[in-house]
């Protein structure tokens, strides 16, 4: 095309005529006969890329529209187009052109773009109801197993014992493939996560054996594990996922040998200075695969004994999901085998090596009697953090800013009373918490005295970057009281000591916990909120068992009234409940709280995904069981999470 701006006149070519079905006569036009052809939503479009060429912003004009052909469909057209001639002042004069038909190009890509939507919908959508059913089916599946878990301990012949037994190993088998589902769902969606730190190898295969043992004494086997003792062991990963994986390979290697062994072995193939390439092997004296099935074995749903008579469970995931793990993790899985002599399965991983001196058990001191100076510019945090201090005998004092702090630290520092612990909040103006912290430490006086950062606004980054200024402790505010205690306790006890325990943080106390047993004859108070009888009862008597006085609410609304009127310890909740569910519930407690006291809620829910637990926590509530809930779990929880010298007689 050429178009003369001065008199507007447009001359097409035959091609173009061609293209769009128009005759010569009907497009010896104008600029604006031929907007007319233009669909009107590409008209702002298109003109702002021809005004910003004419006024020389562009060094071409370019543009993709739709034009009416003379058969009345919209063509995808692709126009480019420079201005060729310009008056002395710069003005454009005449432009020309080229136009090509995309319409063939744009409607596919246009059709693959719908087609990855609805296949985005139709995984959500799948993902949604395998949430809703593992649900539906953990709610039961929670009655069946805790109320066959409670009648064992009760007096039973050996008769009504072999029926329970064969309850709870049916409950169990059922919420394993539960368990496989909702991992496999979460494959399908790349939602399958791996979440790194520091573990020893041998420690996680031992933990496989030791939960295997008794299956494989049962049918008369030998589980042995096996490693190289000079061998690196110490590791970066995710050690659940590593867990995972082999549970499901030994499970296996279990299930389908009669007789003879299953071996687990831990080879480090090749150690550098940074990481180890080790190899994990499974291997049995059982019934073998045959070959024509090998290259099949990782498929979803697939068995090694497909036929209709075959005497083994499963859901032909468990191989699978493994696959899938040791892949995110940038391994790989093999498998040989020979009918009726065995198989062995190999995962190659290369772990990072943990090249940290080897920890010791978490240090702890008494925190009454020591003197303690709080930093932050906020009054009502001065007001929240001293009274919580002083309730654990803490001395405190508080000042506003770090140039008060340096103040007060170097006049104590002369004195036979000087402080032993600083918190420092990190945001405050003039001098930030870290900015203070690096001050101290380059005072000779004062860099003996461990610090804390307390800060709100927590990123990923930080651990390692406060860790080398030289703090001793870190917590994301608001903290629980609890986990500032067990910091505190835990930096002193580690000065005190002279133990190097590196950055403390709410992590490592909730990976290493210390034990805090109940106070004798004190029972804690407990609320449960839950709307199923079955699982009230279930409940109910496993945390009587732990030595808890327990209260039920059928829904939401009662344990928000029941929860203002009486002092709980603690509160169960589950999630999914009428007239008010256990989200709203927590909320408004938590509206209703002051900043001095605060109860620990729990979610009980049979919706086991990570964004369920996510969503909990954002609600307000302090931990998540999912449902079946197991008995130790529930006394885990109550350990963690309890004070003892706070449980209501």
């Amino acid at each position: 095309w050429d178009w003369n701006i001065a008199t507007g006149a447009v001359y097409r070519s035959a091609w173009w005529h061609g293209m769009l079905g128009y005759p010569n006569e009907e497009t010896e036009c104008d600029v604006q006969t031929w907007e007319q052809l233009l669909h009107p939503d590409d008209h702002a479009r298109t003109r702002e890329c021809m005004d910003n060429h004419l006024a020389g912003r562009t060094t071409r004009y370019m543009a993709e529209y739709r034009l009416k052909a003379k058969s009345g469909k919209w063509m995808w057209i692709h126009d480019v187009g420079r201005v060729v001639q310009r008056d002395e002042e710069g003005r454009p004069l005449r432009m020309t052109g080229l136009q090509r038909d995309m319409t063939v190009q744009k409607e596919a890509a246009l059709a693959l773009v719908a087609a990855k939507e609805k296949a985005e919908a139709a995984t959500g959508a799948k993902a949604r109801f395998l949430a809703t059913m593992s649900h539906e089916i953990r709610t039961p599946l929670n009655g069946v197993l805790g109320m066959a878990g409670l009648l064992s301990d009760t007096p039973l012949d050996s008769e009504q014992l072999d029926y329970v037994d064969t309850i709870l190993g049916s409950g169990e088998s059922l919420l394993t493939i539960v368990n496989d589902v909702l991992d496999f769902s979460k494959t399908e969606a790349n939602q399958l996560t791996i979440e790194p730190h520091p573990f020893d190898l041998g420690v996680a295969v031992e933990e496989v054996a030791d939960l295997l043992a008794v299956r494989a004494q049962e049918k008369g086997l030998e589980l042995v594990v096996r490693r190289e003792l000079d061998s690196p062991i110490l590791v970066v990963g995710d050690a659940g996922r590593v867990r995972q994986i082999l549970l499901n390979l030994v499970s296996n290697a279990i299930k389908f040998t009669a007789s003879g062994e299953v071996v687990i072995d831990i080879r480090c193939q090749e150690s550098g200075e940074r990481d180890a390439q080790f190899q994990l092997s499974v291997r049995d004296t059982g019934m073998g695969i045959p070959a024509e099935r090998i290259p099949h074995m990782f498929d979803e749903f697939t068995q090694a004994d497909e036929t209709t008579t075959r005497r083994f469970g499963g859901t032909g995931l468990g191989l699978a999901i493994s696959k899938r793990l040791v892949e995110l993790m940038g391994g790989t899985i093999e498998v040989e085998s020979v009918v009726n002599e065995g198989t062995t399965f190999r995962v190659n991983l290369r772990l990072e090596l943990d090249r940290r001196p080897k920890q010791k058990p978490l240090a702890s001191a008494s925190l009454d009697g020591v003197r303690v100076l709080v930093v932050d510019d906020n009054e009502t945090n001065q007001k929240v953090l001293r009274e919580q201090l002083t309730v654990w005998g803490i001395r405190c004092s508080t000042c506003r800013g770090g140039q008060e702090a340096m103040q007060q630290l170097l006049q104590a520092s002369d004195s036979d009373d000087g402080y032993r612990l600083v918190i420092i909040d990190n945001c405050m103006p003039g001098m930030s918490g870290e900015e203070l912290g690096v001050t101290v430490r380059r005072t000779a006086s004062l860099r003996d005295i461990p610090l804390v950062l307390m800060t709100s606004t927590a990123a990923r980054g930080d651990a390692a970057r406060l860790e080398a200024i030289g703090f001793a402790g870190y917590l994301p505010k608001p903290a629980r009281r609890d986990r500032l205690q067990a910091v505190l306790e835990t930096v002193l006890g580690s000065q005190t000591e002279g133990i190097d325990s590196g950055l403390v943080t709410q992590h490592t106390i909730a990976e290493r916990p210390r034990e805090k047993p109940t106070r004798p004859g004190v029972k804690r108070r407990v609320l449960l909120a839950e709307d199923n009888i079955v699982n009230q009862k279930v409940a109910v008597r496993m945390l009587e068992r732990l030595g808890c006085r327990v209260d039920v609410a059928a829904n939401g609304r009662e344990a928000v009234t029941m929860a203002r009127a009486l002092p709980y310890d603690i509160i169960f909740m589950d999630c999914r409940m009428p007239d008010m569910d256990g989200l709203e519930a927590t909320a408004a407690l938590r509206m209703s709280e002051g900043t001095e006291s605060r109860t620990p809620i729990v979610a009980l829910t049979a919706n086991a995904m990570e964004e369920d637990r996510s969503r909990c926590i954002g609600a307000g509530m302090d931990d998540f069981l999912a449902k079946p809930v197991q008995q130790e779990a529930i006394g885990e929880v109550l350990d963690r999470l309890l004070d003892t010298a706070e449980v209501h007689a």
